[in-house]
């Protein structure tokens, strides 16, 4: 009896780390998919993201003038780099 209920456990383990491969793999495709229609930001213009990865009307700011060392604009640094309230 045990030795039929090892084989039933091992069976489900086996059944459901193929499905949990799977669904991983599924979900890699789709993030691949998506970031390869993402439009690609230009060189030194800023890059806060503006909309939904994946949508049409998705784009970054786009905005000239990047702060040295940073990847956005003066508004949006501010936005993104808030120093914290003690």
């Amino acid at each position: 009896m045990s030795a039929l209920l090892a084989h039933l456990f091992r069976d489900a383990l086996i059944t459901r780390d193929v499905a949990s491969a799977a669904a991983e793999g599924a979900a890699v495709r789709s993030l691949a998919a998506t970031l390869a229609a993402a439009p690609i930001p230009a060189p030194r213009t800023c890059q806060w993201p503006h909309g939904e990865p994946g949508r049409a009307e998705f784009r970054f700011c786009g905005d000239p003038g990047v702060i040295a060392g940073r990847p956005y604009c003066g508004r949006h640094c501010e936005v993104a780099y808030r120093r914290g309230t003690d």
